[in-house]
């Protein structure tokens, strides 16, 4: 005797075995994108190589020294919004 399952609205229909193979399907995408997440943040993280010539050393302090600057020029960027915002408690001066 064969039982026929009902279909709704031309939907597929969910077995158990479906289920299961659709959640270790699942599993291993999160597992895959969870090594991706750690490998980019050990990228991230990781220590610079240790320059061998005199031109990667000269790199690496204007690397530095550009990245020092960029943060400053942020910084001063953020906190004119934030008073932009918020105004300043100083009266402005007339000209």
């Amino acid at each position: 005797m064969e039982q026929k399952l009902p279909k709704l609205n031309n939907s597929k229909i969910y077995t158990l075995d479906l289920i299961r193979e659709e959640k270790r399907q699942v599993r291993k995408q999160i597992q895959e994108s969870s090594d991706r997440i750690r490998n980019t943040y050990q990228n991230m993280v990781a220590p610079p190589k240790q320059p061998t010539t005199k031109m990667e050393t000269f790199m690496n302090a204007f690397d530095q020294g550009m990245a020092i600057y960029d943060g400053i020029m942020m910084g001063m960027r953020i906190v004119r919004s934030i008073r932009s915002i918020f105004g300043s408690s100083r009266k402005k001066k007339r000209w």
